[in-house]
Parts: C-alpha cells; structure tokens; sequence
C-alpha cells in the first residue's frame, strides 16, 4: 500500500527565507519531510516518518530566463551540493530549496557578500 502525501500550506512568504527553512525544521522534527512532487504555489507535499533533525536551506534562483528556474538549480551546483550532502527538493518562489540531515555538512553559500549580491539581484529581478 503506497503511503499517502500529507499537505501544508506554508505559513510564511516565499521571500522569507528563515520564515520557511524553520517552518520546514520544526516539521521534520515532527516526523513530516518535505517531498519534491506536489508542490503548488504554497501548498507543500510532505511524507511521514520518523522525527529527526534536518536542516533545509533556500537558495536564491540566479535569473537563466523566464522558465529556466523551474527546471531546478544549474546542474553544476546541484552536484557541488550534492557532494557537499545536501539534497535538492524544489523550486518555491524565487528559490531552490535543498535538505541535509548531516549535522556536521558544511552550509551552503556562507559568504555574506555573495548572499548580499544574490538577495539583491533578486530584488531587482522582481520589481
């Protein structure tokens, strides 16, 4: 028997980035992770089991054209993720959003420049 998709609709904007890797957190301790089918618009797919800490991150979509973000992340990065142990889910908003349940993976993107340039290019993208 196929175990069934429970659904959630996220509390938090898109554009909140701690809102929503939180909100995702405090359900894997709950025993609720996070699926990469089923996803619309705000409204999460996650499976059942059991609780652990997991650690989600969202990264912004650096603009490669109208539909292309969609698509997930440049294939390069997925993989550099990848091998760093973090696993790519999907696309929410203007970021991928990836999972790792290693507490010792290094985090992604940690140089606060480049994290300043990415939200910023973002916000112009979306004004």
């Amino acid at each position: 028997m196929e175990e069934r998709l429970i659904h959630r609709l996220c509390p938090c904007f898109a554009n909140d980035i701690e809102g929503v890797q939180s909100w995702l957190e405090d359900l894997a301790t709950e025993g609720l992770f996070l699926e990469p089918e089923g996803r619309t618009l705000t409204v999460f797919s996650f499976r059942r089991g059991a609780p652990q800490k997991v650690r989600y991150r969202m990264e912004a979509v650096e603009s490669r054209g109208f539909w292309s973000a969609s698509d997930g992340p440049d294939p390069d990065m997925r993989e550099t993720f990848a091998q760093m142990g973090w696993e790519y889910l999907v696309y929410f908003g203007s970021f991928h959003i990836y999972r790792c349940t290693d507490p010792l993976a290094p985090e992604l993107n940690t140089d606060p420049a480049v994290q300043a340039a990415t939200l910023q290019s973002l916000k112009k993208q979306q004004r």
